[in-house]
């Protein structure tokens, strides 16, 4: 019967995807060691919840098409316009709260994805860094609100994107193993992938310093105010929340001069950027290194609590 048939069916593809999983993260013995510690559940059952986990994250993989709304300045005030239209391949933080794209949570995800199959991964990665960039700019809008359906799912005061408002660039992460697993493999799809997306990435990178330099008003003009690398600060600040960095509700010191403020976690997130271009291209180097892990020493070591800090 047709019921018997589906349930043939379903029961093959489950465990087409076990075997998959299996095979691609292989947790069997790492969990069967961890099993039965201060309460940890059995291995199988932590396989059944990964599994669960990775197959939510992958039901959630969309296609949307259609125009966004850009802010014309930093605030609404000044208009908005529409942009577009453009297309996105991506996962959503939640399909049934955040049904669209955001920028930092996909490149978390692309991590996992990327292990599990690695073609729908870049294809991924190059509808952010190729289709979603502005190429003028090398802006990536940090919420991907697409067409008019997505659209009605977000509160009207989040909908325009502003242009000095940005994401951590989690997405190099998985370009990063990418290009290691392509300098292994001399594969030529990695070969193709990378053609692509280092051109984008270097976009990015003077995107952020020229739109998140920190250490005066002025800083776009002064790229190296303290040294020897870039400083950086998160545009987006209100009040006590900065919703571009991330971490919307971290609670950061404020203060009344906030163009002032430089943040550990951007900074940090630049370097991963400079180091992963640098290798991939073969012009990194000790001093170039040695250089920004100065200027993370000079600027954010706070010698009193020791501890690395944002400063104000």
């Amino acid at each position: 019967t047709d019921s018997c048939t589906n349930t043939q069916t379903f029961h093959a593809r489950e465990r087409a995807f076990n075997k998959r999983f299996d095979s691609a993260f292989d947790l069997g013995d790492k969990l069967r060691g961890l099993a039965g510690q201060d309460g940890i559940p059995k291995a199988r059952d932590l396989i059944h919840m990964a599994r669960s986990s990775l197959s939510n994250m992958l039901g959630g993989i969309g296609y949307w098409h259609g125009k966004y709304i850009v802010n014309r300045g930093d605030s609404p005030q000044e208009g908005a316009d529409e942009r577009g239209p453009v297309s996105l391949f991506s996962g959503v933080p939640s399909r049934a709260k955040f049904p669209r794209g955001f920028l930092w949570d996909e490149g978390f995800h692309q991590l996992l994805v990327a292990k599990f199959d690695a073609p729908v991964s870049q294809d991924i990665i190059l509808h952010w860094l190729v289709g979603a960039m502005d190429r003028a700019t090398g802006w990536i809008p940090r919420e991907q609100i697409v067409g008019e359906e997505a659209r009605s799912r977000v509160p009207g005061e989040f909908v325009a994107q502003t242009k000095s408002h940005t994401n951590p660039p989690a997405m190099v992460l998985q370009v990063q193993n990418f290009a290691r697993a392509a300098m292994e493999r001399g594969d030529v799809q990695d070969d193709k992938f990378l053609s692509l997306a280092l051109p984008a990435v270097r976009r990015w990178q003077q995107y952020l310093q020229a739109s998140q330099c920190g250490g005066g008003e002025d800083c776009a003009a002064n790229a190296t105010l303290r040294g020897d690398a870039p400083l950086y600060r998160w545009r987006s600040r209100n009040g006590y929340h900065l919703l571009a960095s991330g971490l919307d509700d971290y609670p950061r010191p404020h203060c009344k001069h906030h163009w002032k403020e430089l943040h550990l976690d951007l900074y940090c997130w630049a370097a991963l950027m400079n180091a992963t271009l640098g290798d991939i291209a073969g012009t990194g180097t000790d001093a170039h290194r040695a250089a920004w892990e100065r200027q993370l020493v000079n600027v954010h070591w706070d010698e009193g609590r020791q501890q690395f800090s944002d400063v104000t």
